[in-house]
């Protein structure tokens, strides 16, 4: 490659060169263009957290784990609680 002149740069080099001459700033226009997921109907986005339950606050079988599963649609703000006993379920 040295022979024939040809040389990849890195991506840190890349970037340099970039901030040197102010291309890797938004431009106005992209600063005030508000950048939002629209949903137009039901289940197209769904926020999930899983949270392991401590040994303490189960009373019925001390020494399995339960996990809490929490869901929440982005459209609708219709929230589900479910508790579970393998994360993987």
């Amino acid at each position: 490659m040295r022979k024939e002149h040809i040389v990849t740069p890195c991506a840190t080099t890349i970037y340099n060169i970039c901030k040197r001459h102010g291309l890797n700033k938004l431009t106005k226009g992209e600063k005030q263009e508000k950048r939002k997921i629209i949903m137009q109907k039901i289940g197209e986005l769904v926020h999930i957290d899983c949270h392991q339950l401590s040994k303490s606050i189960t009373i019925a079988e001390p020494k399995q784990t339960y996990y809490l599963l929490g869901l929440i649609d982005d459209y609708s703000r219709l929230a589900w609680v479910e508790v579970l006993e393998n994360k993987k379920a």
